[in-house]
């Protein structure tokens, strides 16, 4: 069964209606969640900001695709001078909109097509996490040409997305979501880097730079550990892993775990520019 984009974004609000302003999955861990946004904007902030003019740096506009509850929101919005987030969601919308109370952020309950059509000023820089996965392949590509539209020449698009190591040949996409308390079978297209790079060449997007997220798995062993043999040493494991000075320590440990586990699918940053 095919759903349109209206049923899943329902099926995955639904689905997540409990997470925290803070996640981007209603079953992750804070400090998991608190990774994933650092590990994002620290990427932003390298990749993308030495590529804008230092005369415009404080007064880059940013336009957060997708926004959810506004895990991202709030912290793009420290960096932009202007900060757009969309998000056509309505429940997540309505936490976006008391979350996300600064002065230079606009909020728009919508999708990325209608607010195509309205928007009024073209971005910097473009956000989206965690969408295209929920497109087919001319979904996504869709998507991306309207994302082309509302950027400035040059402009910036960031892209994190579940995806896979390689294209394997009978591979079906997966998921499921929870309806009406019975699990609904929600396709998800995991999609490996180069099938990204081949979508930005198509859609008129340099592809810059792309890298591995940290795995999320892995990341969730030290809580796991602690719950089960609670003691001072998991404990002191546990916030240190997490810490922002071990990050690089801890994303080794965890790419290292990830490939002796054989999980091939894992989260991708990808940097693309507008040609």
């Amino acid at each position: 069964m095919k759903y349109t984009n209206l049923e899943l974004i329902k099926l995955f609000g639904d689905y997540n209606i409990s997470m925290s302003d803070d996640l981007s999955f209603s079953h992750e861990d804070p400090r998991e969640g608190e990774l994933e946004s650092y590990l994002d904007m620290k990427l932003v902030k390298r990749w993308g900001m030495p590529l804008f003019e230092k005369s415009r740096i404080t007064d880059i506009s940013i336009l957060d695709v997708g926004a959810g509850t506004g895990r991202m929101t709030k912290h793009l919005c420290k960096i932009a001078g202007k900060c757009v987030a969309i998000e056509p969601y309505l429940p997540f919308f309505n936490r976006l909109k008391s979350s996300c109370f600064q002065t230079n952020v606009e909020v728009h309950h919508c999708a990325l097509k209608e607010y195509t059509e309205m928007a009024t000023q073209p971005f910097d820089l473009v956000f989206i996490s965690a969408v295209l996965m929920y497109l087919d392949n001319e979904e996504a590509i869709d998507s991306l040409q309207h994302i082309h539209k509302l950027l400035r020449p040059k402009g910036l698009l960031y892209i994190r997305d579940y995806g896979v190591e390689h294209d394997a040949a009978g591979d079906p996409p997966f998921g499921s979501v929870v309806r009406d308390g019975e699990e609904v079978y929600c396709p998800q297209i995991l999609r490996p880097p180069e099938g990204i790079r081949e979508m930005a060449r198509r859609t008129g997007f340099s592809y810059l730079k792309w890298r591995r997220s940290y795995p999320i798995y892995p990341m969730r062993a030290p809580q796991v550990i602690n719950d089960r043999w609670p003691n001072i040493a998991t404990e002191l494991l546990l916030r240190t892993s997490y810490s922002r000075l071990l990050f690089p320590v801890w994303g080794m440990f965890a790419a290292m775990n990830l490939q002796y586990r054989k999980i091939k699918f894992n989260y991708f940053s990808y940097l693309l520019q507008k040609d």
